[in-house]
């Protein structure tokens, strides 16, 4: 008597064949994923390196670095803003259209008159690894283009707001600044038009590959994909709570990806007594606490600190052009230090 053999597998047989197939895709699929964020990190590289060159090539050409921070009021008065060097780079990273479109007779806010240099996405100010920005409806919202890097501030903090209830500062001020872009002090209730600050490439003494000219600031995770991380404007901002956040320049006394407060929570030094304005700003990164224990959960004041989606760190662009990957476990005063273009401090490259 012959016995057919059969042609299939068993249902055994397929069963092992599917948990087999199964455990490969969970081997393969950290793995496709860890490609794909070093492709993105690549480009992100390749971003910050093309707007190290435009700062370059603005240098070559006027012989003095952008201003970090620009005021300025629409016309008529009424609102006030604020751009910074992004604005200045825009034909240097082949963005002439929105440079030449943008009105600096009305604000980036007043949505009628920019919504056209302002509504479209420039590629090399956008991490690929940053969250999504959802555009809002410029004729009835505040239009801000996505942008996923800061200005360095340095350690000091720029915007002081009725300084810690003092009657002798009842109104804004500029406080000096250490970092390569930064403010000129002064009250912004004076009428100054114009706080910002301008370096030339004899001022950095500390050489132009010690000295960090932007960092990433992508948005947390987590946040309302509206919240504008923008190019177009440089401010504290508490535009969506819980994240009271600055936005278009960062602070490098905050550790690297540090926590965000849960609430509008001002810088350290501002709300500090027993000291003379504006001194105690300087000390901020001496007394910088490791968290806020006033916050629950305790927050590290990442919002006013350089940030990305990269896993152990961020890229930064040096004033030379080359673009840096600094650890989340970089010592913050060698970081502080990156960060001020003449405070004379001495490390190594490899510290960071």
């Amino acid at each position: 008597m012959r016995v057919r053999r059969s042609l299939g597998f068993t249902l055994i047989e397929l069963l092992v064949v599917i948990a087999i197939i199964g455990v490969l895709i969970a081997l393969l699929l950290p793995a496709v994923q860890a490609a794909r964020e070093a492709a993105r990190r690549s480009q992100c590289a390749n971003n910050m390196k093309q707007i190290g060159l435009a700062l370059a090539n603005y240098e070559s050409n006027y012989r003095i670095f952008p201003t970090g921070l620009s005021m300025y009021t629409q016309v008529g008065g009424g609102t006030t803003d604020f751009a910074g060097a992004f604005y200045q780079l825009l034909p240097l990273v082949d963005a002439e259209n929105q440079y030449y479109q943008y009105n600096f007779d009305f604000t980036s806010r007043h949505n009628n008159r920019n919504s056209t240099a302002l509504f479209n996405r420039i590629p090399v100010f956008i991490c690929p690894s940053d969250l999504a920005n959802t555009y809002s409806d410029p004729t009835t919202t505040i239009l801000n283009p996505q942008g996923s890097y800061a200005m360095n501030f340095g350690t000091i903090p720029t915007g002081v707001y009725t300084y810690g209830g003092d009657i002798r500062w009842l109104y804004n001020v500029w406080v000096n600044g250490d970092g390569f872009f930064g403010a000129i002090g002064g009250s912004l209730s004076g009428g100054l038009q114009n706080s910002g600050r301008s370096l030339r490439l004899k001022q950095v003494t500390d050489g132009t590959a010690k000295t960090m000219a932007f960092g990433e600031q992508s948005r947390f995770i987590g946040e309302a994909d509206t919240f504008p991380y923008t190019w177009a404007q440089n401010f504290h901002c508490n535009c969506a709570d819980p994240f009271y956040v600055t936005i278009g320049f960062a602070y490098a006394v905050p550790r690297i990806n540090a926590k965000p407060s849960t609430i509008k929570h001002a810088m350290p030094c501002i709300t500090k007594s027993g000291s003379s304005f504006p001194n105690d700003c300087n000390d901020w990164i001496t007394n910088y606490p490791a968290n806020d224990s006033g916050q629950s959960p305790p927050s590290e004041f990442g919002e006013y600190g350089f940030r990305s989606q990269h896993p152990g760190g961020v890229n930064v662009v040096l004033v030379d052009g080359s673009v840096q990957f600094v650890s989340n476990n970089v010592d913050r005063f060698v970081f502080a230090g990156l960060s001020t273009p003449n405070g004379g401090e001495t490390y190594s490259n490899n510290a960071f």
